[in-house]
């Protein structure tokens, strides 16, 4: 392991401390990569503070997509071994303090690479863009959102997009709100509360051990 591993792991051991960023930062410009810790810096300030000046600072450095500096980008975001295997025209991460936190994918990538990212990212949210909860109306005729256990069996079988795999399925947590009634659905009260559970268990999947704060 060397000082940047141990570095690493001290940062996804506590995402929430900037100053083990910085330190991290620290250590890319002496191993000579000054503009990936500039951009931990940056981002950290604008986390702090609106700039101008450092919005297009950040901007420069990450650059635009299909630039060549994009590729950069995709090497600062994801391991070498997964390079070749993420494609570059699908999905994508957000940075948040000089780490993509934030991954948006569909649900085959993430089970395919998720357990590898997680030891490498401060993953505090998954976004499946091929998953979308189903949309009912429930007594008070709010919107409810449901996702579905994908066994077979289905006398009617529901739409791809809300159907999980049951491995996922089964490490949903379940709404405060609504109580499930049934063992393949998982009914939440609102979309955002469906897609938090879903992100969750995402990265439940990827990383049983660990409980992240969202």
């Amino acid at each position: 392991m060397t000082d940047g591993d141990a570095l690493l792991r001290e940062i996804l051991a506590y995402p929430g401390d900037d100053f083990r960023r910085l330190v991290f930062a620290d250590w890319l410009d002496e191993a000579g990569d000054a503009e990936r810790a500039a951009l931990i810096r940056i981002q950290i300030e604008l986390n702090r503070v609106a700039s101008v000046e450092l919005f297009a600072t950040e901007q420069r450095l990450l650059g635009p997509i299909g630039d060549r500096v994009w590729q950069r980008r995709r090497e600062w975001a994801l391991p070498a071994t997964m390079l070749k295997q993420w494609p570059a025209d699908v999905g994508g991460w957000e940075w948040h303090r000089g780490f993509p936190e934030v991954w948006h994918c569909p649900m085959a990538l993430w089970e395919a690479h998720g357990a590898s990212l997680v030891t490498v990212c401060p993953v505090r949210r998954v976004v499946l863009i091929d998953c979308e909860p189903q949309s009912s109306l429930s007594n008070s005729r709010a919107s409810k959102r449901t996702w579905f256990r994908d066994d077979a069996g289905w006398v009617q079988r529901p739409d791809d997009g809300c159907l999980l795999p049951p491995a996922l399925f089964d490490l949903l947590e379940p709404d405060v709100l609504d109580l499930a009634m049934f063992d393949h659905t998982q009914t939440y009260s609102n979309r955002a509360n469906a897609l938090a559970a879903l992100s969750d268990a995402c990265l439940r999947l990827a990383d049983p051990g660990e409980v992240r704060l969202r």
